[in-house]
């Protein structure tokens, strides 16, 4: 057999072709594998912070690493939803529920929320974890923007629709800079902006709504997310 016709070796292994493998089934791996490793790092974390609790510099070290977990689980949440990886389960949820309970397990706690609801039940269907994490991301990024500005989370009910509103009177914002925050992978103001945007805005679209966002002179930056009322 001459070295043209031979055959190649296949160690045991089917080949594998790249184009078969799926993004999604990348991300759900890689989710899975990572999420345990960062889970026993923060615990270890919180074991030394108790054993260490005389020691100023090393606690601060070890906060610093516990915020280093929660931003590499935000990153894998950001990057399951923003190619949608995970099954959905749309349900009929109260839109001010949703809220409430988003807002109360915000990751940026010192951020300055001012809820203005309106008076009427909104229902929407919507898969709930991927509600959930819209409304963080949204409100993760806009603090950051905002730094120390109130933001106004406001709710309303209109042709069919139900709008949730994130407005911060106070930052202009220029357009071209907020267009980019919602492109995943374009440096813009704020580093990862652009996969939690877009994983949002992929969110409120599988979901059948839309999300834009705008800046007005003197009116202030408005994240506007739309929804089909739930019937």
């Amino acid at each position: 057999m001459n070295e043209a016709t031979a055959p190649t070796p296949s160690f045991g292994a089917e080949r594998t072709d790249a184009v078969s493998v799926q993004a999604g089934e990348v991300v759900r791996h890689l989710t899975h594998e990572l999420r345990q490793p960062l889970s026993t790092i923060e615990s270890i974390a919180f074991y030394l912070r108790m054993v260490l609790r005389e020691e100023p510099r090393a606690l601060e070290q070890l906060g610093r690493v516990q915020q280093l977990v929660e931003q590499m689980n935000w990153v894998l949440s950001d990057a399951v939803h923003l190619i949608q990886a995970a099954p959905t389960n749309p349900q009929v949820l109260d839109l001010h529920e949703l809220l409430t309970q988003a807002l109360s397990d915000r990751p940026d706690s010192s951020a300055r929320l001012q809820p203005d609801f309106t008076e009427e039940t909104v229902l929407v269907r919507l898969d709930a974890a991927q509600a959930g994490h819209l409304i963080r991301s949204v409100i993760l990024i806009l603090s950051a923007l905002a730094k120390d500005q109130d933001i106004i989370v406001r709710t309303r009910a209109e042709n069919g629709e139900a709008f949730l509103e994130f407005l911060v009177p106070d930052l202009d914002a220029g357009q071209a800079d907020l267009d980019r925050l919602f492109e995943p992978f374009a440096p813009g103001l704020i580093s990862g902006a652009g996969m939690s945007l877009a994983g949002a805005k992929r969110i409120a679209e599988f979901n059948g709504g839309r999300m834009q966002a705008r800046s007005e002179s003197g009116r202030g930056t408005l994240l506007r997310s739309a929804f089909p009322l739930a019937g």
